[in-house]
């Protein structure tokens, strides 16, 4: 009898046993299982944060560099405006010369009225990236049977720029021909004739870009005449 009692006792704890197992290794199966579809879902979502970040990159411009296509010269251009307020007129010789100037101008080139374009010597221009021209035209008559110059210190009229006050800048004339097409090559007018002239004196940019003082001097012979241009 004890041993049937014993024997029972021993199958009891067996089953027990085997109970306790089955469970340990499903509990153990289950948990397996479980972290790997937390670790697929996390590959996916890692997956799925890079795509989104290479289309972003895909999708942004990023930095651009562009180069201008304005040229600088165009950028420091003078706007073409006359800063005289009305014409000028300067009598010499008990009115026989008479010069009358209407335009003023800062620029960095001007030709004659009708330049020919295989004529070097029918345009001025500025080499230099530092200066401006002041420009000024106008007409120049002689009712005179001599001819007149002006332009040199030996001329009876000549033409000067006084900036701030205190600098001076020589001016120098050009007549044109009668066609216009270029220059004469002396700075006078011929007796009993009248010209297009041009007036210039060649300056350092600031001249241009400040409102500072700027005045014209006329000197004919030993009278002067001031004209404030700014």
């Amino acid at each position: 009898m004890k041993m049937i009692r014993l024997n029972a006792m021993l199958i009891a704890v067996l089953m027990l046993l085997l109970a306790g197992c089955g469970t340990s290794e499903k509990s153990s199966g289950d948990a397996n299982a479980e972290n790997k579809d937390n670790e697929k879902v996390s590959m996916e979502n890692t997956d799925g944060d890079e795509s989104a970040e290479v289309a972003g990159e895909d999708e942004s411009e990023g930095e651009v560099f562009e180069a201008s296509t304005e040229k600088e010269e165009d950028q420091d251009a003078q706007p073409s405006e006359n800063i005289l307020d009305e014409k000028k007129v300067f009598k010499y010789d008990d009115d026989s010369v008479i010069i009358t100037l209407d335009k003023a101008e800062f620029t960095t080139e001007f030709k004659s009225s009708n330049a020919d374009p295989e004529d070097s010597m029918s345009n001025r221009k500025i080499i230099s990236d530092s200066e401006i021209f002041l420009h000024m035209t106008g007409t120049i008559s002689n009712d005179t049977t001599d001819s007149v110059s002006f332009d040199g210190p030996l001329s009876p009229i000549n033409f000067y720029l006084t900036y701030d006050g205190k600098h001076e800048f020589d001016m120098y004339g050009a007549a044109e021909t009668e066609e216009g097409n270029t220059f004469k090559t002396l700075s006078s007018v011929d007796a009993l004739t009248e010209s297009k002239v041009h007036f210039y004196a060649q300056v350092p940019k600031p001249v241009s870009q400040t409102d500072k003082p700027l005045v014209l001097q006329v000197k004919m012979d030993e009278e002067t005449f001031e004209v404030p241009l700014r």
